[in-house]
């Protein structure tokens, strides 16, 4: 194992991004070095460069002859590309992690390629066949990161399909592995914080949602882990402030917005905590800023709560109806795929 590879493993991620970025220097062909300097760079917050530096590493694994690795990156870029809104271009990479693996039916790349189809599945019926693949796959070849990953999806698929204590209680299961260190992929360990966290937040498990918002929190910060650490906090958030703590949701909201460099963050990791601060300013009877706040994030499903709340305070009902109407109409019947992923995690 490379030393970039260990220094990542422990979670030194600035170490090992600038330990990848010498071994990439020196050697510009080497996929393990372009996969560990593309997780590095994720992990710290470089979210674009990081996915350009593992295309670059499908394709030098691809000339290596590692089909397995180049698979997992296949699924991994269809992940991205689905959380980007860019389907055919997801429907790509996924398709051809199913075709480098045709020969090798024992691989445990299947089960991230059963993890990607349940994130992108068309109902929680369905989401939850392919999470259970993913399970089997993980128990057969005895992958601990396919396992939270695929606990984590099942959870959500049941908690959705009407098995709430079930459900809930894969899930926590899932966070007792993640955050104990049974995995080894960071990635992994981040989907199941982020999807125990939006199984909270949509069911309103408040006591459940504060526990491990703290867990997950504390956890983010120790390890620097820079793509959670705003989404994390703007669940918090908006748990603290349907709580009540309102002080508490405002400085954890604020802190949500800038990066750790003190830099507002851009894109789609904007959206959620403008929304979440949108709803603490609704239930603070600051509507003007609430409004102003909503004016950057109405298109995002997590804006909707407070927009509806907004336009009731102001006694426009018709409004708040036709913004709940439009969001069903986009999302169809099934809420099974509404605001699982964070941008980038």
């Amino acid at each position: 194992m490379s030393e970039a590879r260990e220094t990542l493993l422990r979670g030194e991620f600035e170490a090992a991004l600038e330990i990848a970025r010498a071994d990439v220097e020196a050697d510009p062909a080497d996929p393990v070095a372009l996969d560990v300097l593309g997780e590095a760079l994720w992990m710290t917050g470089d979210r674009a460069a990081g996915i350009e530096r593992r295309r670059e590493a499908y394709a030098a694994y691809r000339r290596r002859g590692d089909v397995r690795r180049a698979a997992w990156i296949a699924a991994y870029l269809a992940g991205e590309s689905r959380i980007d809104g860019r389907d055919a271009e997801g429907n790509g990479w996924l398709g051809r992690a199913r075709r480098l693996l045709e020969d090798d039916p024992e691989a445990p790349e299947h089960g991230w390629i059963a993890i990607e189809e349940a994130k992108r599945a068309a109902s929680a019926r369905e989401a939850a066949e392919h999470a259970e693949r993913a399970l089997a796959v993980s128990r057969a070849a005895g992958d601990v990161d396919v396992e939270i990953s695929a606990l984590a999806q099942l959870g959500l698929a049941r908690t959705t399909l009407g098995d709430v204590d079930g459900g809930m209680a894969l899930l926590d299961e899932a966070m007792a592995a993640a955050l104990g260190g049974e995995g080894s992929d960071w990635l992994c360990v981040g989907d199941a914080c982020c999807t125990t966290l939006v199984a909270c937040d949509r069911l309103s498990d408040l006591p459940r949602a504060v526990d491990w918002c703290r867990a997950v929190v504390e956890w983010a910060e120790r390890r620097r882990f820079v793509p959670m650490q705003s989404w994390c906090r703007s669940i918090y958030g908006g748990v603290l402030t349907r709580t009540g703590d309102w002080a508490a949701a405002e400085a954890a909201l604020e802190r949500a917005l800038a990066d750790p460099r003190g830099k507002v963050r851009q894109g789609g990791g904007r959206a959620l905590p403008l929304a979440r601060l949108a709803e603490l300013r609704v239930r603070q009877g600051r509507l003007e800023e609430a409004e102003e706040l909503l004016a950057d994030c109405e298109d995002h499903p997590a804006a909707l709560e407070a927009a509806v709340e907004l336009r009731l305070r102001r006694g426009e009902a018709a409004v708040a109806a036709a913004l709940v109407e439009r969001q069903l109409r986009a999302v169809g019947t099934d809420p099974a795929g509404v605001g699982t992923d964070p941008a980038g995690v």
